[in-house]
């Protein structure tokens, strides 16, 4: 799943309630005191145009908030706020708020991967077709069941859905598939066409071929190597 990073003041973080789809999140909060970005800007700052000011108009004017879907290039900086020995700890958290900054510097508010803001209502609806599809995997659903069932239209679904959950239906459920059956591998002694039926596979050919897309070996091949390692 994509990582996700929003940027809002300590206003609104203080009075706001946050509903996080998957109930859970890992990641960090980064504290900026933009009076203090503006007055004693980082030497490499200096001449790039980045103060405390433009940093607040750009993502959060009149008190708004702003949400954005992760990339390579974010993830490397985030992911370098962890793990660090601890004597370069405070560098190597210097260099990357910089390095943040410069990436929001150039970071247009336009870009596609903003995400929109939705009404709370639109956002609960995604969350109960979510774990109506996690709760029946067995069974193969449209999105127009969905939409009809849920009363929502088909395209804003499908949007709302890879906003929130960062990929399409389709990929999200087979994620969630394949893993269930992987687990059900390693954990029953279901024959492969019954697992295949579980995770709403009726062909165990078919079943098989996608596990190994996901998994690079069979079904067969993943059950003989895990049983292996639990004797």
């Amino acid at each position: 799943m994509n990582t996700i990073f929003s940027l809002h003041t300590m206003e609104y973080c203080s009075a706001s309630i946050i509903t996080l789809p998957n109930e859970y999140y890992e990641g960090i909060k980064i504290y900026i005191d933009l009076n203090i970005l503006s007055e004693k800007t980082p030497e490499l700052l200096k001449n790039t145009g980045i103060t405390g000011e433009s940093i607040l108009n750009k993502f959060c004017k009149d008190g708004n908030f702003s949400v954005f879907i992760g990339n390579e290039e974010t993830d490397a900086i985030f992911s370098a706020f962890y793990h660090q020995p601890k004597e370069f700890q405070l560098a190597y958290w210097r260099i990357k708020v910089i390095e943040l900054l410069l990436y929001l510097s150039k970071l247009s508010i336009d870009t596609e991967n903003r995400l929109s803001e939705y009404q709370s209502e639109q956002v609960e609806i995604i969350r109960n077709i979510h774990k109506y599809l996690l709760d029946n995997l067995s069974q193969r659903i449209t999105i127009d069941e969905m939409a009809c069932k849920y009363l929502i239209n088909p395209t804003t679904l499908k949007s709302v859905f890879k906003d929130v959950y960062g990929t399409s239906i389709a990929s999200h459920i087979k994620e969630h598939r394949m893993k269930f059956a992987a687990r059900l591998l390693m954990e029953t002694p279901k024959s492969i066409k019954e697992i295949a039926k579980e995770v709403g596979y009726e062909s165990q050919s078919k079943f098989s071929k996608v596990f190994k897309e996901y998994y690079k070996v069979l079904p067969t091949e993943y059950r003989m190597f895990h049983s292996s390692k639990l004797k």
